[in-house]
């Protein structure tokens, strides 16, 4: 039986449905206004059975660090109650996986006159809290959408080890120069390496500065410079989160 979810990318066209980042089901946890933070909610991902025992999708975004932004989401949420779908531009300052369930922080955007979640109702004894039907579409810088499909392919090249030793070696320039179109690798070096608008060609510039070479191709020989770059990817990893996920 297919999902609400199903729905929504079947009726996509196909270059509509590479965009979408996430959907899911969502339930109001809490909201907050401050000075410091702005706008904020905190919610649940409502999930079935069959996915509790997967980590919390939004892991693979960049969450909020040192005061540097997280990936940004235009969200469509469709309440369940019937009331007025809420479209909202936010950034993703945290997520977690707690014993309530997967959980996810975003900050709000603050076009509208007041909070957007006041009047949402918090979970009690009483019943759930608030629930819509939610899809986000990640941004890039230049606010476009970003392309699911080939930011997939991007990310398992840089980050799945592939079994045969020489098939890797082989791969190894090519991982790299899709490494540094991920908006993600971009963002870490703006926050790690030297804050600014990083560019693909300004990160391949940087690469082959740090690890002394001409070409990414050097590194499909293996030796020094490739334990360089084992290094710097692993540098990373760590800072992404997905160091862990992949020793886990």
């Amino acid at each position: 039986m297919s999902s609400w979810i199903d729905e929504v990318i079947a009726s996509a066209n196909p270059a509509a449905a590479q965009k979408i980042a996430w959907a899911g089901e969502l339930e109001f946890l809490s909201a907050s206004e401050t000075d410091t933070t702005g706008r904020t909610v905190k919610l649940r991902l409502v999930r079935g059975p069959e996915e509790m025992a997967s980590i919390n999708p939004f892991a693979k975004f960049t969450r909020r660090r040192k005061g540097f932004a997280g990936t940004r989401f235009e969200a469509s949420l469709s309440p369940l109650d019937g009331t007025e779908t809420l479209a909202l531009s936010t950034t993703l300052l945290n997520w977690a996986d707690g014993p309530s369930g997967p959980s996810v922080t975003l900050k709000l955007s603050d076009d509208s006159p007041q909070h957007p979640f006041m009047f949402s109702r918090r979970p009690s004894a009483d019943g759930n809290g608030t629930r819509w039907m939610g899809v986000m579409i990640e941004l890039t810088d230049d606010e476009q959408p970003v392309n699911q499909k080939q930011a997939g392919m991007a990310d398992k090249l840089a980050d799945t080890p592939i079994a045969n030793s020489e098939r890797k070696a082989q791969t190894y320039a090519q991982g790299v120069a899709l490494l540094i179109k991920s908006q993600q690798f971009r963002e870490y070096l703006n926050e790690m390496v030297e804050p600014g608008d990083w560019s693909p060609e300004d990160a391949d510039t940087y690469i082959k500065a740090k690890l002394d070479i001409a070409s990414k191709s050097e590194l499909n020989v293996g030796g020094i410079k490739r334990a360089q770059w084992e290094k710097l990817r692993s540098a990373y990893l760590e800072w992404s989160g997905r160091g862990q996920l992949l020793r886990d």
